[in-house]
């Protein structure tokens, strides 16, 4: 439908981009990449192909160019959520490879970025809050996390690592 969409409309840029979103989402990067690419074409303002070709880049392991483009995308449009969401999980991307002393270090750039995030876009749902969660453990954050993990252990259907996170700050609490 939306090949079709883009023969009878080429010049809305909406268009490739969702077909670049579509798939992205199948895990075809190649196709994805040009759609995006041809979506900046006709508008290049627009910040979700910007995006989206980070996130390809990001899956090619990328990892200092997505940042390096992400930041910039970041300061130029400092109050775009979703671009600090992908900031925060390629720091922790990043992390996985980097050497240990370096470790909580990146991701105490994911927390930042990721708390950003939360307050720009006002994301309030559970699993945001879990994701949250995920950063301060990664960064070593447990003053944060116990706070965070109390109250997310009162929501009904939580995750079940929340509890586990409570476990690394309070091993009593699992008695």
């Amino acid at each position: 439908y939306l090949t079709r969409a883009k023969e009878m409309n080429a010049k809305d840029a909406l268009i490739p981009t969702a077909l670049g979103d579509a798939y992205a989402g199948l895990r075809e990067s190649s196709p994805a990449f040009v759609a995006y690419r041809d979506a900046l074409g006709i508008d290049p303002d627009l910040l979700a192909p910007k995006i989206g070709q980070a996130i390809i880049s990001r899956r090619a392991q990328a990892y200092d160019a997505v940042i390096d483009q992400l930041t910039t995308l970041s300061g130029e449009n400092p109050n775009y959520g979703p671009i600090y969401r992908e900031l925060a999980e390629t720091y922790y991307l990043s992390s996985i490879k980097a050497p240990e002393d370096k470790y909580r270090e990146i991701n105490q750039k994911a927390v930042e970025n990721y708390k950003k995030y939360l307050s720009l876009t006002g994301d309030a749902s559970t699993d945001a809050k879990v994701r949250y969660a995920d950063f301060l453990v990664y960064s070593g954050n447990y003053d944060e996390l116990k706070t965070v993990a109390q109250q997310l252990s009162t929501i009904e259907g939580v995750d079940a690592k929340v509890y586990r996170y409570l476990g690394y700050i309070d091993p009593e609490y699992l008695l």
